[in-house]
Formats: structure tokens, sequence, C-alpha cells
């Protein structure tokens, strides 16, 4: 049972870590407009260098809000304890 929250609690460390990192990208990005390009896949900014332009509201909520519904769609497939 310990390993369960101790691999628990890396993933948790790892989402946090990966929240933050969007949260900055969210912040230098966005401002206040909706773009209509999804970075990283259409846009066209990155490759001039202009990343401020290419990251709003739409990525920072697939980015971050997407792995804690997998998370939690994982846990519902979860048996428990195999033993």
């Amino acid at each position: 049972m310990e390993n369960k929250d101790e691999d628990f609690n890396k993933l948790l460390g790892i989402y946090l870590g990966w929240a933050f990192l969007h949260l900055v990208l969210l912040t230098i990005g966005w401002n206040g407009d909706d773009h209509e390009l999804f970075w990283p896949f259409q846009s066209t900014y990155v490759s001039k260098g202009e990343f401020k332009e290419a990251y709003d509201i739409s990525e920072f909520l697939v980015y971050v809000i997407g792995p804690v519904v997998l998370i939690f769609i994982l846990a519902l497939f979860d048996d428990g304890d195999k033993n």
C-alpha cells in the first residue's frame, strides 16, 4: 500500500510542476485575446519566435486539466491491490 502512496506523491509532484510550467506559459503568452491557432500544432508564431502570440487559455485548459481527467479515468479502472 505504501508503494501506491509513494507513486501517487511522485505523480502529484510531477503534475504540480507541469501545471506551474503552464501557468507561467499562460502568463507570458496570453494577453487577453483568444488566438485562432492551437500551440504547438498549428502555430506559425513559434517559428518566428513570437511565443507571446501563440499561447492562450485554450492551450492552458487542455494541457493542465487534460492530465487530471486522464488520471481520474485511470483510477476508475484500477482494480486495487492485485496480491
